[in-house]
């Protein structure tokens, strides 16, 4: 099995390291997946030890989410799909920490997530990152965009 995104979000003391967030390989197979591949894929994605994961069966797509409550962290993979087209539209993958195990600088990171997703993704990708404030939780979401595609 190809890797996945799921396993490559590796934190480190504290901070994401931002390098491995993503992988063009494995959004490229993500995006070619039509919604039941999705299904079917999302299941085999495996929490490192001391993760608990949670899979949430939503109208646009199965999100899988972990969190390791030793170090503070959690983690998502969202794709939406389009209902009309079956495949996904947008993939979200959050980075998130519970308030003590915030980084000192949340900016610095937001800044290197975006310039890794840049380099690692291309000219074919579009992303944004933004912050996520859910409560005890504060995040960092990487939204993923095939060029060209209009939600």
């Amino acid at each position: 099995m190809k890797k996945l995104i799921f396993l490559m979000l590796l934190l480190t003391t504290g901070l994401v390291n931002a390098e491995q967030l993503i992988s063009k390989e494995e959004t490229d197979h993500i995006f070619s997946m039509n919604r039941e591949a999705w299904e079917v894929y999302v299941r085999k994605i495996e929490a490192p030890e001391g993760w608990k994961q949670i899979f949430k069966p939503m109208a646009s797509g199965t999100a899988i989410m972990s969190f390791n409550s030793d170090i503070g962290h959690g983690r998502s993979i969202k794709p939406f799909f389009n209902v009309l087209t079956q495949t996904p539209d947008i993939l979200i993958i959050g980075i998130y920490f519970s308030p003590d195990s915030l980084p000192d600088d949340i900016e610095k990171l937001m800044n290197e997530v975006s310039r890794q997703a840049i380099i690692e993704l291309g000219k074919y990708y579009s992303t944004d990152v933004v912050i996520s404030n859910t409560p005890p939780l504060l995040g960092i979401e990487l939204h993923i965009t095939r060029k060209g595609i209009i939600i």
